[in-house]
């Protein structure tokens, strides 16, 4: 797995927030507790927060406001660190240490795929007169394609409603539960190495204090056999 859908959501959400004007940060959202402002220092302390729970050290600066200064600079800042983070060998497969748990680094590239369909479904949603709205792929694929100047936007958009319709017939939940399963079983065996790892360190300081090499041999073995069982 590539890092594409983390940088792929950090590109649109710095194109959304540079539509940004300072008269606005009091303007309410859809979150009814969030005005511009708040949303603005979540979406630039957000990536500090995953980024230090890839580090494994908590994470900090959440009291700062950055929408009072210059807040492109500091998504720039923070969003940049997060994805150099990402993009060091080895960091998708890492368990970040998070306050609410443990999360495998390729998990939050999932969470940036949903959170680029999400932003785009609401720029490119309608907004009717009597205050409903519809939105989503079908919608920004159709507008967002004749935005760009590319053609088979709406072809692209009932092909996609084809597919969504077959994929509640049973293909699409079987994707989604193979892969909550398949992080569920990342999860456990990671608890389990380490519990083995601190395991085997108890036995070798037992046996250094004791001066028994024997004792660790066949402890040591007998905690590996344990813990494939």
């Amino acid at each position: 797995m590539s890092t594409m859908p983390l940088e792929q959501a950090i590109a649109v959400s710095r194109q959304v927030m540079s539509n940004v004007t300072a008269d606005q940060m009091s303007a309410p959202t859809p979150c009814a507790s969030w005005d511009v402002s708040a949303l603005i220092n979540h979406m630039i302390n957000a990536p500090a927060f995953f980024r230090a729970g890839l580090e494994g050290t908590p994470p900090s600066g959440g009291d700062t406001d950055h929408a009072a200064g210059d807040f492109l600079a500091a998504y720039d800042e923070t969003s940049g660190a997060l994805l150099a983070g990402f993009q060091a060998e080895g960091a998708l497969e890492k368990m970040l240490e998070l306050p609410f748990g443990k999360m495998p680094g390729a998990g939050l590239m999932g969470m940036a795929s949903k959170f680029t369909e999400c932003t785009l479904g609401v720029k490119y949603r309608n907004e009717y007169a009597n205050g409903t709205v519809s939105g989503g792929p079908m919608y920004y694929m159709t507008k967002g394609f004749e935005e760009r100047g590319i053609p088979a936007g709406k072809f692209m958009a009932v092909l996609f409603s084809i597919f969504c319709i077959l994929g509640a017939l049973g293909g699409g939940n079987m994707f989604q539960a193979n892969q909550s399963g398949t992080a569920v079983l990342a999860t456990l065996q990671h608890e389990s190495l380490e519990k083995e790892k601190a395991l085997k360190a108890d036995i070798k300081k037992a046996a250094a204090a004791s001066g028994e090499t024997s004792i660790l041999k066949k402890s040591a073995s007998a905690a590996t056999a344990a813990s494939s069982a």
